[in-house]
């Protein structure tokens, strides 16, 4: 697991940089906290993640762009099989792919 903490100092003048004495203290907090939590225990979450609209269409499309996409099969010659690799939705047509608790807007009128 990937883990992550930052100090920003900034300035304008260099000449007001703060010492290297000053920020050893700074530097020092950070990898500590870093040293803490690569020692943490890992927690999963397996909740709802909720999104914005315009990241949700970008996610969905992303994550469906490749799975619906309708390849060409290659032509070959009889009793040879051909490498192909089938889509993820080739074997479900006309059958539900979402779980039975997504429900479309056109099953809840009142929703609209």
């Amino acid at each position: 697991m990937l883990v992550h903490d930052a100090v920003s100092v900034q300035t304008l003048d260099g000449a007001r940089f703060p010492a290297d004495q000053d920020l050893r203290p700074v530097f020092t907090t950070v990898a500590d906290n870093i040293r803490a939590l690569s020692k943490a225990p890992r927690r999963g979450y397996t909740g709802p993640v909720l999104f914005e609209p315009r990241a949700a269409a970008q996610l969905m499309a992303q994550m469906m762009n490749d799975s619906l996409k309708v390849q060409r099969r290659p032509v070959s010659e009889p009793g040879r099989n051909a490498n192909v690799v089938p889509s993820e939705w080739e074997s479900r047509m006309n059958a539900r792919v979402l779980p039975d608790s997504w429900t479309s807007l056109t099953t809840h009128p009142e929703h609209v």
